[in-house]
């Protein structure tokens, strides 16, 4: 499975009554990073720092919101022209393909920082297990 599969599984489940639930339990308003991994684990490089960055400004960590302009030369209907997020809910969501299927993981952008960085700010260590990955987050049924 690619990233892009992910992308239209995640796609449907946000709009799913089990991606409703979720996402307005938490508030309603998200932003979300996806990364697929083949392997056990997820390489803390494969998460940019802008996009660490631009998820922090979405949850309102930086005092700076996050303003994206949507391009106009994107093909197809736009809903508009931008947008702005602060205090919204930002995820790193990773899907995990394994021997017995895939599960997905939503984690807080400040727990990944934290599990990077740590408390300190120095790299902890290189990549995220399957397994640390569902201690700080939670599996998202039916993705």
């Amino acid at each position: 499975m690619l990233e892009k599969q992910l992308q239209t599984k995640f796609t449907r489940w946000c709009k799913s009554m089990n991606g409703i639930k979720w996402i307005s339990d938490r508030g309603g308003c998200m932003a979300f990073e996806l990364k697929m991994v083949k392997l056990k684990s997820l390489a803390f490089s494969s998460v940019p720092e802008h996009q660490e960055q631009a998820l922090m400004k979405a949850r309102g960590l930086t005092g700076v919101p996050l303003v994206h302009k949507i391009s106009d030369s994107a093909l197809g209907y736009l809903p508009f022209d931008c947008f702005t997020l602060y205090g919204a809910g930002a995820y790193l969501v990773i899907g995990y393909l394994r021997f017995d299927g895939l599960t997905v993981v939503a984690i807080k952008i400040e727990d990944w920082i934290t599990e990077k960085y740590g408390y300190d700010g120095v790299l902890k260590r290189g990549s995220l297990s399957f397994e640390r990955a569902l201690e700080l987050g939670g599996v998202l049924v039916g993705v």
